[in-house]
């Protein structure tokens, strides 16, 4: 991956982070965990 494409994707998931979290909250019932799984991810 070039080191162009690793920004554009850091800036892609800090923009999207609230609805990767609220999509990972849905899946397990718990906001910690849905916070640990965007992290991970």
């Amino acid at each position: 991956m070039a080191r162009r494409d690793a920004g554009e994707f850091t800036a892609f998931v800090l923009a999207s982070q609230p609805a990767l979290r609220r999509t990972a909250y849905l899946m397990c019932g718990d906001w910690q965990l849905a916070s640990d799984f965007v992290q991970d991810a």
